[in-house]
């Protein structure tokens, strides 16, 4: 009998945690929609605002979620209620009145989609010394109709960068305590286990220094790591649990991975003057850093590249936008096929300073930016990419509330 009940809690065991008896992990660099990080909707810092499911979107713009059918191209608020008027809601527990709400406060926002459900990251109120309330971050769960959320990992501090990828959260975190000397680490956690903990996974230690993104693909996870005067890409290894540094060792070749076209990483170097034309180059390598080569495309500036699918989008960086000496670079985005041929140009000078170009899917692209007090999204349709009339349409209007 002793013996039964010992196998059947080790089978209980076993059934609740993906590492506990046999590694069921994957560990393939093939992209699988259903399960890993949607790169091409990356937004540097906090990740992604946008989630994807198998028959449309999801929107976090402003403090509230909408879902849109990709067939109806309508955005809805994620609250089906008929009694429910959730841009007009005035109470003090918002998050009870309106599905669609998360308390972020002045957290820049994260909305995630992963086995069947939503993860957001909401701020709240907590008891703290000398009768003081402290603020707590967590990553809530949602229903996918947002019918339902509960709290699955809490923060000390608000993550810098976070990405779900395959049933594991990363994120990287920074502690302010004094004592602490601002130290800054990486930490996994497995959703699809009854027992996880967080996991540290990467404990930096350059000055002033913090994680500023995380971009998981295949059996990597990609972290870009600032610090005083430089930076650098760092990967992870998912299987082999071993940290290494890409592309160059040279505190003075600074690196950023840009995308992820035709399985190669996009990336680029900088070394400091916007006007050494090394730094113009844009370059491709293997997913573990190697077989570099320079992108045969000819750039006149420093540029920001995007790849989706068929295309890789390049556009000038932002220092450009700000400064009277580069005001003849215009504000365009250049489209490029498979064999890096420019395929078509389409104009951003619509767009305020601070906004986020997303590449998106095969579909549509889309921008985010504010409007004064109203959180902006516009789209436009990929298949106009090569007729000379790509155009962005409003798809989002969301005041601040």
């Amino acid at each position: 009998m002793k013996k039964t009940l010992i196998y059947a809690l080790l089978l209980f065991i076993c059934a609740s945690s993906l590492t506990a008896c046999g590694d069921s992990a994957d560990y393939s660099d093939t992209y699988n929609p259903a399960t890993d990080y949607p790169y091409s909707f990356h937004e540097q810092g906090t990740g992604i605002h946008t989630a994807i499911s198998d028959n449309g979107y999801y929107f976090l713009n402003g403090s509230y979620i909408y879902y849109m059918d990709k067939a109806a191209m309508k955005p809805v608020l994620l609250d089906n209620r008929p009694d429910t008027d959730c841009l007009h809601e005035t109470g003090a527990d918002k998050s009870a009145a309106c599905n669609a709400y998360v308390n972020k406060e002045d957290y820049p926002g994260f909305l995630a989609y992963s086995d069947n459900h939503l993860y957001t990251i909401e701020s709240r109120n907590v008891p703290g010394k000398n009768n003081e309330n402290a603020k707590r971050f967590e990553l809530i769960e949602l229903a996918k109709d947002g019918s339902s959320r509960k709290s699955k990992l809490t923060f000390d501090f608000p993550p810098d960068a976070i990405a779900i990828h395959r049933g594991v959260v990363y994120y990287s975190t920074k502690d302010f305590n004094k004592k602490s000397e601002l130290e800054y680490k990486i930490m996994q956690y497995d959703l699809q286990s009854a027992f996880a903990k967080p996991e540290e996974i990467y404990h930096g230690n350059l000055p002033a220094g913090y994680i500023a993104d995380i971009i998981p693909y295949g059996s990597h996870v990609y972290f870009l790591e600032p610090a005083k005067n430089m930076y650098r890409t760092m990967q992870y290894d998912i299987q082999n649990r071993t940290i290494s540094r890409m592309f160059s060792e040279d505190d003075h070749k600074n690196s950023t991975i840009q995308g992820i076209f035709n399985d190669k990483l996009i990336f680029s170097y900088f070394y400091g003057d916007p006007d050494d034309q090394q730094a113009w180059l844009g370059y491709s390598a293997d997913l573990d850093g190697n077989q570099i080569a320079e992108l045969p495309i000819r750039r006149d500036f420093l540029s920001n590249f995007y790849a989706s699918g068929n295309y890789l989008f390049s556009r000038p960086v932002w220092f450009y936008l700000t400064t009277e000496k580069y005001q003849h670079i215009r504000h365009e985005m250049s489209v490029y096929d498979t064999n890096y041929q420019l395929v078509d140009k389409f104009d951003l000078s619509f767009l305020p300073l601070d906004h986020s170009f997303i590449v998106g899917d095969a579909d549509y692209m889309f921008v985010r930016y504010k409007q004064g007090q109203t959180n902006m999204i516009k789209y436009a349709n990929k298949k106009d990419i090569g007729t000379g009339h790509v155009t962005f349409q409003t798809l989002l209007e969301t005041p601040d509330n």
